[in-house]
């Protein structure tokens, strides 16, 4: 992840410079017709763009590197999505100054209907995974809430135990991985899967596992909630 952000970093600090170099490449401009084309700015839109860029991929990288070095984790796993938005959002409103076709105001209208949609999209997943889960038990059965909640009967579950350590996860299969909370499945390092529900860094973690063999694995925001949780089994 932190090698992949730096490469991003330098990618947009690329396209930049071939923005300022080849302005045709512009999203946009690049299908206007020519007496469209007439009515841009185009030097100063892409001398605009290049800024832009350039602050993109510099705030992306120091802000992403800032927060790890604080020790801020969670706060890093959303700077890749959150820097880009607020810069693409800045870069659609303020690149209208230098389109002077009586057309574009309209089609920046629906850029930006579309724009906050697509935001709406990524953002209310997100919001919504990071919520604790809650587990119910009541009537032999046990229901881990929220995004990737699942239901099992109590008789379905071979242990329940309690450790201060996690098996070794190698990546995210399908699930949410923000800083403390993960949440989904999660592939082994022995080459099982398993299903996480974690809300924080610090153990101790519970440890469910159902008589097929998988291992359902959660802890709450603090060591306290998380015993109390467990004496609920």
């Amino acid at each position: 992840m932190k090698y992949m952000i730096l490469f991003i970093g330098l990618s947009l600090v690329g396209i930049a410079f071939l923005v300022r170099r080849y302005p045709n490449t512009i999203a946009g401009y690049n299908t206007m017709s020519r007496k469209e084309k007439e009515n841009v700015d185009i030097k100063g839109l892409s001398t605009f763009l290049f800024r832009c860029l350039i602050a993109m991929g510099i705030s992306l990288v120091a802000c992403f590197y800032f927060c790890i070095w604080m020790g801020w984790l969670a706060v890093a796993s959303l700077v890749p999505l959150f820097v880009p938005l607020a810069f693409c959002c800045y870069m659609l409103v303020k690149q209208r100054k230098y389109d002077h076709n009586p057309s574009s105001a309209k089609r920046n209208r629906k850029s930006m209907i579309i724009v906050g949609i697509l935001v709406a999209i990524v953002l209310i997943p997100i919001f919504y995974g990071m919520l604790p889960a809650q587990v119910n038990i009541e009537k032999g059965r046990m229901e881990i809430t929220g995004l990737y909640g699942t239901k099992r009967s109590l008789d379905e579950l071979a242990s329940v135990t309690l450790s201060d350590t996690l098996p070794a996860i190698t990546f995210r299969m399908n699930g949410l991985a923000a800083g403390s909370v993960r949440k989904g499945w999660f592939k082994l390092r022995d080459g099982g899967k398993c299903l996480l529900f974690l809300s924080s860094y610090e153990a101790p973690y519970i440890t469910i596992t159902d008589k097929s063999g998988l291992q359902i694995i959660l802890n709450a925001r603090t060591p306290e909630k998380t015993l109390e949780l467990y004496r609920k089994f």
